[in-house]
């Protein structure tokens, strides 16, 4: 049965009023009809069996047969991706990659290689584009919450909310990824950070002020990877590791 975010709808009694993309979806692209089953979710924790009964222009009115709240299954503490602002479409394709993959939460803040430069409202606009991106990984996947999408407005607002283990990502870190994982600090957190660098990397003083802040510095290898390359590896392989991808 197709899984689908239901990105805005009104509730009343045990019927749904959707609108937004939703409608397109199921008429268009599916072309499903009146009486077919389909299942959504919110984003919000909760998930329906739903039942189409009537198709309005931009509109579609379905009925509740079942609702559920859903587990969250997948990971035994939080993993968080940070990444540094970067090209829209390297972002794009890092919130819904990393979704699929069932990230818990995705922070957003600006480096000083970031060659992209967003103002406040830019930034509010496009967290409400990467948290519609997001559902679509997380419905692509079957399973799973949609990610919290976060914004600091720098490195060191960052490292002042830190969690129990950071791992610093740096092309001319010597320590691997998979010893750092071994680790019991990492091993045993309730909770975990990856940071991620923009097109261009790091600086050292950034690096620095990672080790500072009690950041573990890694290295994903001696391959030079794109944005959101690094990104999916970092996530797959840690959570490949800790055991959080879930069966």
């Amino acid at each position: 049965m197709r899984r689908i975010y239901l990105d805005t709808f009104l509730r009343r009694e045990n019927e749904l009023l959707l609108s937004g993309s939703v409608v397109h979806y199921l008429r268009d692209v599916l072309r499903m009809r009146r009486g077919d089953l389909f299942q959504g979710f919110d984003g919000q924790g909760r998930e329906y069996i739903l039942r189409i009964i009537l198709f309005e222009i931009a509109k579609v009115r379905v009925l509740v047969e079942e609702e559920k709240e859903i587990a969250k299954e997948d990971s035994l503490f939080p993993v968080e991706l940070c990444v540094a602002l970067s090209r829209r479409k390297s972002m794009d394709e890092i919130v819904e990659r990393c979704s699929e993959l069932g990230i818990e939460t995705i922070t957003i803040f600006p480096s000083f290689r970031s060659v992209v430069a967003l103002k406040k409202e830019e930034y509010e606009e496009r967290i409400i584009r990467w948290q519609r991106i997001a559902a679509q990984g997380v419905q692509v996947a079957g399973k799973g919450g949609v990610p919290r999408i976060t914004f600091f407005s720098s490195l060191q607002e960052l490292f002042s909310q830190s969690p129990e283990s950071t791992i610093f990502f740096w092309e001319q870190a010597s320590q691997p990824l998979k010893e750092i994982l071994s680790l019991p600090a990492v091993r045993h957190a309730r909770s975990i950070r990856l940071i991620i660098g923009p097109e261009g990397g790091f600086t050292e003083e950034e690096a620095q002020k990672a080790v500072v802040n009690g950041g573990m510095i890694a290295s994903l290898g001696k391959r030079i990877f794109r944005v959101a390359t690094a990104a999916l590896y970092a996530v797959s392989v840690v959570k490949y590791e800790l055991n959080h991808l879930g069966e």
